[in-house]
């Protein structure tokens, strides 16, 4: 059991924190523009020079992530939107849905999964709501706004409330 425990720690590990390179293998790019945050937005609220590298829409999420997988199968539309600063690199993953009524509890899943995995979390409420998820240069933060899921993933040099910040930006480009 402590052996499958492991295995599956170590796979969502490695599968998250790639998840970058693997989005952009595994889309099918459509111009996404104006969905999400603009390099203005960032450059102002976190500083540096924030470009953005890449964006479009998942269409096939096998083997990305279970957990991605799972958020983007059950959603009408799942789109991204990577971006580069001199210090960090950040994911947004945007998961539209028909509906708002269930999305904090499939968070609360997500958290379930993590904490299974004895990784530390921290509930979010307030301007965001969801999970954090963080170690020393890694941010996770699912958060659920209106019929969205909102997945930041940020990583290089980072403070601790900037994938906060992002998710807020992020939920103002949504409208």
């Amino acid at each position: 059991m402590k052996t499958k425990l492991l295995l599956l720690a170590i796979l969502v590990v490695v599968i998250v924190v790639s998840v970058t390179t693997m989005v952009l293998l595994l889309t099918s790019l459509t111009n996404a523009s104006g969905k999400f945050v603009s390099t203005s937005a960032l450059d102002s609220k976190l500083g540096g020079n924030w470009v953005v590298v890449n964006e479009g829409r998942i269409s096939d999420p096998t083997g990305v992530s279970p957990i991605i997988e799972m958020l983007s199968n059950s959603s009408t539309e799942t789109l991204y939107s990577s971006y580069h600063s001199s210090n960090a690199n950040l994911t947004i993953l945007v998961f539209q849905y028909q509906s708002a009524s269930h999305l904090p509890e499939v968070v609360n899943s997500i958290a379930k999964i993590y904490r299974v995995l004895n990784w530390s979390i921290k509930n979010v409420t307030g301007e965001v709501n969801g999970i954090c998820v963080s170690s020393a240069h890694y941010q996770y933060l699912y958060a659920y706004y209106r019929n969205y899921i909102i997945l930041v993933v940020l990583n290089g040099t980072v403070t601790p409330s900037e994938s906060m910040e992002i998710a807020v930006l992020q939920q103002q480009a949504l409208g």
